[in-house]
């Protein structure tokens, strides 16, 4: 009788060795839904849009106008090879996934005050689109909205450029005035704008820097609460900090490493904590 027990429970064990190897670790892959990584932004660039450009189901180069136009929000996005029509999803908070507004077969959609969900203005939504194909299936909703703002008192005609991509090109020597923003959405979670900048210098060779001078009025909530940051054109910020406009007028040096053509910068709120509003700043580049 033990002979017989051990040679079940040897073929039990041997059962188990052959089933666990078969099935060996399997890799779970990392849920979209999982928390994003993180980048320290005094080092790389922090990315404005988060949408992956590999997958082929979510609609790539969404944006919507902040402080763009007076009338109302643009969102504009890239044609989808699939597509036959695409869907409009608004959220008055960046968590929501928002309810649908509208559907069009265009790559744009106005949200403007003359339409249907006429926007408040001076209030930040979240924009969200899918795209649909000849079956009439949707697909590609992001998880990360994009936001859209406007003032019927404010049209900034160095917009759109909320996103390094789009970086709007300075010429030295001219004065440009831009508008910046700080809100609370539904959620009283702040919402701010960021302004993207390039400038690019014809001679490489030379030993030079560039001067950016920031005003703002001298009342303005955006004091003590405004930062310029330089990058460097690889991408890494140039320094640990970037520059406070802790008073109404702030001049900033960048000085240009040996053979670099441009240089990136970026005017953003830092701080906030509450809504503060809408914003104006005037910046002029000089070379020293």
């Amino acid at each position: 009788m033990m002979k017989i027990y051990h040679f079940i429970l040897l073929g039990i064990c041997i059962f188990c060795l052959i089933f666990f190897s078969a099935c060996g670790s399997k890799h779970v892959p990392d849920s979209s839904l999982g928390p994003s990584v993180s980048h320290d932004p005094a080092t790389v660039i922090p990315s404005t849009d988060h949408q992956n450009p590999l997958d082929p189901t979510i609609v790539q180069g969404l944006e919507a106008s902040i402080l763009e136009r007076a009338d109302g929000i643009e969102i504009r996005w890239d044609q989808h090879p699939e597509a036959d029509s695409y869907r409009i999803y608004r959220s008055d908070s960046r968590r929501g996934m928002g309810t649908k507004i509208a559907e069009t077969s265009d790559i744009k959609y106005e949200n403007t005050s003359a339409g249907k969900n006429q926007p408040l203005m001076e209030f930040p939504y979240f924009y969200r689109v899918t795209w649909i194909n000849g079956d009439g299936i949707e697909s590609g909703q992001d998880i990360n909205p994009v936001m859209g703002v406007f003032s019927p008192q404010v049209e900034d005609g160095l917009e759109p450029n909320n996103k390094f991509e789009n970086s709007t090109r300075l010429q030295a020597g001219q004065e440009y005035e831009a508008f910046i923003c700080a809100l609370i959405d539904a959620e009283n979670e702040i919402a701010t704008d960021e302004d993207w900048y390039v400038y690019e210098r014809t001679d490489c060779t030379v030993d030079e820097s560039l001067i950016a001078e920031i005003s703002i009025p001298d009342n303005s909530p955006f004091i003590n609460h405004l930062e310029l940051r330089f990058y460097h054109q690889d991408g890494t910020s140039e320094g640990k900090k970037g520059n406070l406009v802790s008073t109404p007028f702030k001049r900033c040096e960048y000085h240009f490493p040996p053979n670099a053509s441009r240089v990136y910068f970026r005017i953003s709120p830092i701080g906030v904590v509450e809504s503060i509003g809408i914003g104006s700043y005037k910046i002029r580049l000089h070379i020293k």
